[in-house]
């Protein structure tokens, strides 16, 4: 091949042309700007698909259109005609178009209003987005055949979501729900043939919330904002604990949106046990600590439990309130704060989890109804800075082992101001951070964009 010197990326249009040989046709212009000859081979990519193809001129095209045959490219929906995408050249013979992001869930429906369940909609802000900053997005199910290297997935035709064949990504999002499914065996070889391939992903894993509490609790800045937690099958201490505390909280170390969670509060002589359910609160005596024990100790061997200290926390006509801080990635692989959000638990309810029936609200007019406005102010600063800091210290307790974009970080404020890291989430819930009318939800934007920072394009 004959071609001068090229830029590393160029951002092109594509038409797809009727012909049956592989060919890739370019604008003259382009053609003499990076000295291409017609006859020459490329090698075309699209994530980790490539093919080649022999270099034919047009002088009708537009500068920036490039021309696919249909014999070449098998993937035409998930290009559009009207959104632009990168080419970039990692070899002089190689041209790789992209980037291809990609986010993988449990399963995909036959309800193609909601495919995915509760993040669909989350879904189609990353797929709508995407074409906006010159990427195409597809979701891939873990339900699906796997045979070799065929992989399948949705993207969006026009507005319909469609299934098909597509490539391996350059960059995978991964939102598996759960840490059952995300150990299975397709989840496995999914994730295992991401790393064959070296594609980049992040949301590596589930953490559960022990290992969480040892991270954080290693970090000495961050200790003065820990509630005191043991592990629920450390009798002794647990025992200790019902002592010390009159209040205690007994979670689920792998429980999400509030399952399994249960207050203790320590009489003298007896134990009480409340749940949340969904009329009010359910409880359940116990007359003493060892009956107590001996009831829930299989519930405490088959999930695994921690139990942490009840913080104060402050309420809104005796409705709990707390703070869901999400910290994600950006473009420069750096930890920012892309939303915060107020969590107004039922009235008498032991959580504040929306999905137990918490209500969303705005943390500025939440916490201004409680603090003067200058404190308010200073608090939603430290606020954003613990959960940062939060986000950091996870990352490098656990960054040579895994990628991580995003955290979900619990924040619970007592009544002297303090707060308090409740709890932090690897895969956090997309129903706090719900879209504002018809703007793009900011995490969606940092999702993206830090999608493009792992991506080969600049």
């Amino acid at each position: 091949m004959s071609m001068s010197f090229m830029a590393d990326q160029t951002l092109i249009r594509l038409r797809f042309i009727n012909e049956l040989t592989n060919t890739i046709t370019v604008p003259d212009r382009f053609a003499r700007e990076y000295g291409l000859i017609p006859g020459d081979d490329v090698t075309v990519r699209f994530g980790s698909w490539q093919k080649k193809a022999g270099i034919k001129t047009d002088s009708e095209s537009a500068p920036d259109t490039i021309g696919v045959s249909f014999s070449l490219f098998p993937f035409k929906g998930l290009l559009k005609a009207d959104t632009p995408y990168y080419l970039k050249f990692p070899k002089r013979d190689t041209w790789q178009i992209g980037p291809l992001f990609a986010m993988l869930v449990n399963e995909g429906t036959e309800d193609l209003s909601a495919p995915f369940g509760a993040i669909s909609t989350f879904a189609r802000e990353l797929a709508e987005y995407a074409s906006s900053v010159c990427a195409a997005f597809v979701v891939i199910p873990l339900k699906q055949r796997l045979e070799d290297s065929d992989l399948q997935g949705f993207y969006l035709k026009g507005e319909t979501w469609t299934f098909g064949e597509i490539p391996y990504p350059d960059v995978i999002y991964n939102r598996i729900s759960t840490p059952k499914k995300e150990s299975s065996k397709k989840g496995k070889l999914i994730l295992g043939k991401a790393r064959e391939k070296n594609i980049p992903f992040f949301n590596d894993r589930f953490i559960h919330k022990w290992e969480m509490h040892q991270i954080l609790s290693d970090q000495e800045t961050l200790r003065p904002y820990l509630p005191d937690t043991v592990l629920a099958n450390d009798r002794e201490g647990f025992f200790q604990f019902t002592k010390r505390y009159s209040q205690l909280y007994l979670k689920p170390v792998w429980g999400r949106e509030g399952n399994g969670i249960l207050r203790i509060t320590c009489h003298d002589h007896s134990i009480e046990a409340e749940y949340p359910s969904d009329t009010a609160e359910k409880s359940v005596h116990f007359r003493s600590f060892d009956h107590f024990y001996s009831m829930l100790l299989p519930r405490f061997k088959e999930k695994g439990y921690l139990v942490q200290e009840a913080i104060p926390l402050l309420t809104i006509n005796d409705c709990l309130i707390d703070i869901r801080v999400l910290t994600v990635k950006s473009e420069s692989g750096l930890w920012g704060v892309a939303s915060k959000i107020a969590r107004c638990g039922v009235k008498d309810q032991i959580v504040s989890n929306v999905a137990k029936g918490g209500e969303q609200k705005k943390v500025i007019e939440t916490l201004e109804g409680l603090f003067p406005e200058l404190h308010t102010f200073h608090l939603i600063r430290f606020l954003n800075e613990l959960a940062v800091e939060t986000a950091f210290t996870i990352e490098e307790a656990l960054g040579e082992t895994g990628c991580y974009g995003e955290f979900g970080v619990d924040i619970g404020i007592d009544c002297n101001g303090h707060p308090w890291i409740l709890e932090v989430n690897s895969k956090p819930s997309k129903s706090y951070d719900s879209p504002d009318q018809d703007k793009v939800r900011p995490s969606v934007k940092r999702l993206l964009s830090y999608c493009h920072y792992l991506s080969p394009f600049d």
